[in-house]
């Protein structure tokens, strides 16, 4: 299905995905197009995910459920004018689920989902993410790393304190709701957000533990207009816990950069 190649970093790409996360029900949210999301009738698809759900030990996954989706069911799916939201609210029992089924989709959505490049007239991807799933804690076992577009990368990089003052309680907010659900504490330490021209995030641990974002050797100037869009890093991610505590603040800095995206068109 995927026609063309076009490497976000570069050049603009034809929204494919919107990745979300509803602070107030701590609720995963991606928004894409039916047709990507048919791909999964792909008899093949299937025997690799039931191949993999018995591996690892997950709850099946109906494919021919009309309103659920995912390992043990664990996104709800709503359809409008050819359009899905896919909604997962995060709890202890369906986090390890959320995570593989996340682990599955954004390779399809990125790799087997049509490239198209963006025109004028389109809403355009600002990033582009994988991500991993280890069942057991291990070294990177949840590493993520997300290839960010141009447009995404100069919003990061000239961000001011009035921006960072908007977007980094929503952060924090986001980031927190899902520690407390997923490990069962009181958050004890910082979390990040948009800092310094990109942004760094953390789990509120009280200790160093680990990041994801862009590092500072990242943060080129991109006064220069040949310079590409930021790739970012992780560092010590080792556990789903994490990479999904780390990936709802990530997915409030996306939405923000799509709504002010939104006004300045």
């Amino acid at each position: 299905m995927n026609s063309e190649s076009v490497f976000i970093r570069s050049e603009p790409l034809a929204r494919k995905y919107e990745l979300s996360f509803d602070e107030k029900r701590c609720s995963f949210q991606i928004r894409t197009k039916k047709e990507y999301i048919d791909l999964y009738s792909n008899p093949n698809l299937q025997e690799n995910i039931r191949e993999r759900q018995d591996e690892l030990n997950l709850g099946e996954w109906h494919f021919d459920s009309p309103d659920r989706f995912g390992y043990s069911d664990c996104f709800c799916k709503n359809e409008s004018e050819g359009m899905l939201l896919l909604q997962a609210p995060l709890t202890l029992k369906n986090g390890t689920a959320i995570a593989a089924t996340l682990g599955d989709l954004f390779p399809i959505l990125e790799h087997i989902a049509e490239d198209k490049p963006a025109t004028r007239l389109d809403d355009e991807q600002e990033m582009l993410i994988e991500t991993g799933y280890s069942a057991k804690p291990q070294v990177y076992g949840g590493a993520m790393k997300a290839d960010l577009s141009k447009n995404f990368t100069l919003w990061l990089y000239n961000q001011n304190d009035r921006l960072r003052n908007q977007v980094n309680p929503k952060v924090r907010r986001a980031i927190v709701g899902a520690f407390k659900i997923l490990f069962e504490q009181k958050p004890k330490g910082a979390v990040g957000g948009l800092d310094d021209h990109g942004f760094l995030l953390y789990p509120p641990l009280a200790i160093y533990s680990c990041q994801f974002g862009i590092d500072s050797q990242s943060r080129v100037d991109f006064k220069q207009e040949q310079q590409m869009g930021y790739t970012t890093f992780c560092h010590n991610l080792d556990t789903w816990k994490q990479q999904l505590v780390l990936l709802a603040g990530f997915a409030v800095i996306c939405e923000a950069f799509r709504n002010a995206s939104i006004k300045k068109s």
